[in-house]
């Protein structure tokens, strides 16, 4: 296990170089439009406007906004934890245990996104490349659960096996990527990244 931990820690960083680079891909193609002041300052405007606002709009349809809270707000706590347990090398069994508890809410939240994108997918919805998210989201919800996994079965003396740890690494990659670089690249995680630019800096 200590060398799956110390692999997910190389991850992390590298996942958070990957967030900075798809950021900077995007903000190059916002500067192209015309020049506006920015209030840096807005950035403490978005736990409010995400956590109130956004979600005043998405509640018009209760089943997405049920959905989002799920995969959005398991997503989020996961990989905070992340950081904190991997990021800084602190390797806490009870992190684990929060990591898989919240990635078991992120799954939730995919499946009910997998459910409306069945085979009755409504109009109004993208499709196309918007079509694999429940599966990348997916992947990355089973890695965080397989990571915290050996905590929160208190299995703790049981190493991962090498292919346990390989499958539980290659689903977070999969899923990192989706959620750094190929936002970056103009995948559908893209929305992540210009809506909280827009939360933050629009007026």
């Amino acid at each position: 296990m200590h060398s799956l931990a110390a692999a997910i820690s190389v991850l992390f960083w590298i996942g958070v170089l990957g967030l900075a680079v798809g950021i900077a891909r995007r903000a190059a193609l916002w500067r192209t439009g015309r020049a506006a002041a920015v209030k840096w300052q807005g950035l403490f405007a978005i736990p409010k406007r995400y956590f109130v606002d956004l979600h005043h709009v998405v509640a018009r349809d209760p089943y997405m906004a049920r959905t989002h809270i799920a995969t959005a707000g398991g997503a989020i706590l996961a990989l905070l934890l992340v950081g904190v347990n991997y990021g800084l090398a602190l390797y806490s069994q009870s992190l684990d245990v929060a990591i898989a508890l919240a990635a078991l809410i992120m799954f939730t939240g995919v499946v009910f996104v997998a459910y409306r994108r069945g085979k009755n997918i409504p109009s109004r919805l993208s499709k196309g490349a918007w079509n694999r998210l429940p599966w990348m989201l997916g992947a990355l919800a089973l890695g965080l659960f397989l990571l915290g996994l050996p905590a929160l079965t208190a299995q703790t003396a049981i190493t991962f096996s090498y292919a346990v740890s390989l499958l539980t690494a290659l689903l977070l990659i999969a899923g990192a990527w989706e959620l750094t670089l190929g936002a970056g690249r103009g995948g559908p995680m893209k929305h992540a990244m210009a809506g909280l630019a827009h939360l933050a800096f629009h007026p």
